[in-house]
């Protein structure tokens, strides 16, 4: 698995099969993580992929929670099933 940070592109852009978002406790401060698991293309060594990308601090649980949900609600639209066009 990558972790990485800035745009939301990964592995064989396009392909992602699922999405799920967490909240992580640092330093004091409640981050959003969001991971996102990509279909590879036919020649890939492995024929899926996970990114993790950080995507804001948050000073309580609850906001940060908050904003997990709605960034999964959001990302979980943009999901499309391997070997389908759309």
């Amino acid at each position: 698995m990558r972790v990485e940070s800035g745009g939301m592109r990964g592995p064989g852009d396009g392909n992602a099969a699922w999405v799920e978002t967490f909240v992580a406790e640092e330093h004091g401060r409640f981050i959003v993580y969001i991971e996102v698991g990509f279909w590879e293309t036919d020649d890939a060594t492995a024929p899926f992929q996970t990114v993790r990308h950080r995507i804001q601090a948050y000073a309580t649980r609850q906001k940060a929670e908050v904003a997990a949900s709605l960034i999964k609600r959001g990302a979980a639209k943009e999901l499309r099933e391997p070997g389908f066009e759309g």
